[in-house]
């Protein structure tokens, strides 16, 4: 059975990522299932380094430079080691069940595009849902945690909240290790976990 479909989040949740990972302050990052493209357009016109990518079938937009069209189980833009942030939020194997070997595939190729310390960034809505991510992304190379991120006391300081609101939401997010891990190196990580989930199942 799978998941739910991929997260919709807000203006201000994602304003609220960007902040919180550094994208505002020039960090590198990549936005998997970027729908239309409207907040990677918004942010590559203040200047940011950000570039989405979105499945055929889910958008009207065209590919550009700033946005590819395609599945991340297939290619990304880019190369190996080349971003500090990724955020996964959507495509269609954004519902897809846990150990999915396509999913795993392209959590794979995700991580293999982040530089030493980058950062795999999932946003999720449920224990549930935090369970899951964090069961696939623990097997990779990094290190796995769960963050509540809060628009918080800085929002009453400055008076943000009384123009944008108070914003919030739970990520689950991979740290990757401080040595540089081959794509292909995670492609077989990747491949074992699928194996090792298949075979119970073989042997029932």
């Amino acid at each position: 059975m799978s998941a739910e479909s991929d997260f919709n989040l807000s203006p201000g949740q994602l304003s609220l990522l960007a902040k919180r990972y550094g994208v505002t302050n020039g960090t590198s990052l990549l936005d998997v299932g970027c729908g239309d493209g409207s907040w990677v357009l918004k942010l590559r016109a203040q200047g940011l380094n950000i570039q989405g990518i979105e499945e055929r079938h889910r958008t009207t937009a065209p590919p550009t430079e700033a946005i590819a069209i395609g599945s991340p189980a297939a290619s990304l833009p880019g190369s190996a080691h080349s971003l500090d942030r990724v955020l996964f939020r959507g495509t269609g194997l954004f519902s897809a069940s846990a150990f999915d070997p396509e999913l795993m595939i392209a959590l794979a190729n995700m991580g293999s595009m982040l530089k030493p310390h980058g950062r795999l960034v999932i946003p999720t809505r449920n224990e549930a849902e935090i369970e899951r991510w964090t069961s696939m992304l623990s097997i990779f190379p990094g290190t796995v945690r769960v963050r509540r991120l809060s628009s918080g006391l800085s929002a009453y300081l400055t008076l943000a909240f009384l123009f944008g609101g108070m914003h919030q939401i739970n990520v689950v997010d991979l740290n990757v290790q401080d040595r540089q891990v081959s794509r292909l190196e995670w492609h077989k990580i990747a491949r074992e976990a699928v194996l090792k989930q298949t075979r119970p199942a073989e042997a029932a």
